[in-house]
């Protein structure tokens, strides 16, 4: 079977209608290929598509709360391009932060320390790295990217507006500005527009808006006994409304922050930055930026994540298709609400998943792309050929013109 997928990616000619079929076994190609004949493509290893003129592709980034244990970690002991880039990273991290990213995320269940701001951070951006290589390798580029919160770090970087030792210094330090607040702090989601939530809020200045999401996805943070209140309070009051308080210690994107400003500064008085190579689409002002210098970095952790405005600019500058780099299909939801209020149609994909294997995902993204017509690196996917295969000759219509 991956002679016959090598050949087929690398010796046929890919025309505007295509189709992609994911098979572990003949059995399931041969099953797959009788129902494409029979034009029953509604199945879920059959990708079906017409190759894109004017695709533009946007590479987006999950921050902090799309963690788990073991996310990437079929990736990271089985695919020497994703390997290769955790531990460039983790060369530049271990000397400023005294920790191996990598052996962190290594440990089993129980020993994971994934959920400490210091290791989620960094580990978030250790595998936002490595997939990037991932999709390079397999020639897939972004012309554009966004972040969500730490997710800028990620951004910055593959724009090429940080370097990995900056990025590694920032992480470094952004995760332990908690320890220089002094109060306990903490975080909810909530299934209504900014608006809304924002006219429910109480007076005391305790709580406020931590993210746009996206339309009917906001995201408060704020004093942990107001918080817990809040929400006690608001299920009460509305059962039919989402809500969660969010497995954090920290109150981002708060007042709570103001707290660490001065030692922030200090700690991060350089940041080795450059002006992208493309653009970078801020969530912090909703427009491209050019400076991921020490203020920038300041906002980025104290002012709200307008992902939305984020999605809105990305449209704006021409994406058809999204690609979310990180532990899950974080981000998919409020991407393609946007998308959807702003009337696009758009195509929305995810690197990794928590209820399948790494590279089955990761193949299923590779064929939604290959069939809205990016040209990938097939040799890298499939490896080449090992022997001769004969492939049918094309069939043609038998009839007059």
């Amino acid at each position: 079977m991956s002679d016959l997928s090598a050949a087929l990616a690398t010796k046929r000619s890919h025309l505007m209608y295509r189709a992609a079929i994911l098979a572990r076994s003949e059995k399931e190609l041969r099953s797959a290929l009788r129902k494409l004949a029979a034009g029953a493509t509604d199945q879920p290893n059959i990708v079906t598509g017409q190759r894109q003129g004017n695709r533009k592709l946007c590479f987006t980034f999950a921050g902090q709360g799309s963690q788990w244990w073991g996310m990437a970690r079929d990736l990271l002991l089985h695919n020497a391009t994703f390997r290769s880039a955790v531990e460039a990273f983790d060369a530049e991290f271990h000397p400023v932060a005294g920790f191996s990213i990598k052996e962190e995320l290594l440990r089993d269940k129980d020993s994971s320390r994934i959920d400490d701001t210091t290791v989620t951070q960094p580990a978030l951006f250790a595998i936002q790295y490595g997939l990037a290589a991932v999709w390079r390798d397999f020639g897939v580029t972004p012309d554009m990217v966004v972040g969500h919160s730490i997710g800028e770090a990620a951004a910055s970087y593959l724009a090429g507006g940080l370097s990995l030792s900056g990025a590694a210094r920032f992480l470094s330090k952004r995760g332990i500005i908690r320890d220089q607040l002094g109060k306990k702090g903490a975080m909810a989601a909530i299934g209504l527009n900014v608006r809304d939530v924002e006219a429910l809020l109480p007076d005391h200045g305790k709580l406020g808006i931590a993210a746009i999401n996206g339309p009917g996805s906001t995201t408060i943070s704020g004093d942990h006994d107001a918080l817990h209140d809040f929400v006690e309070e608001f299920q009460m009051m509305n059962p039919d409304t989402f809500i969660r308080a969010l497995t954090v210690d920290t109150a981002w994107h708060s007042y709570h922050l103001d707290a660490g400003e001065d030692w922030f500064r200090r700690e991060m008085a350089t940041i080795d930055w450059s002006v992208p190579d493309i653009p970078f689409l801020s969530t912090v002002t909703g427009r491209p930026e050019t400076r991921f210098d020490t203020d920038y970095g300041w906002l980025n952790l104290r002012r709200p994540v307008n992902f939305q405005s984020g999605i809105e600019a990305a449209l704006l500058h021409g994406a058809t298709t999204f690609l979310e780099l990180g532990p899950a299909a974080t981000l998919a939801g409020p991407t393609r609400s946007t998308a959807l209020e702003a009337g696009a149609n758009v195509s929305v994909l995810n690197s990794l998943s928590r209820k399948a294997s790494d590279f089955e995902t990761m193949a299923q993204a590779a064929a939604e792309l290959f069939v809205q017509g990016v040209d990938l690196n097939w040799p890298a996917i499939t490896g080449q050929p090992s022997r001769h295969i004969d492939l049918p000759a094309n069939a043609w219509q038998s009839e007059p013109f």
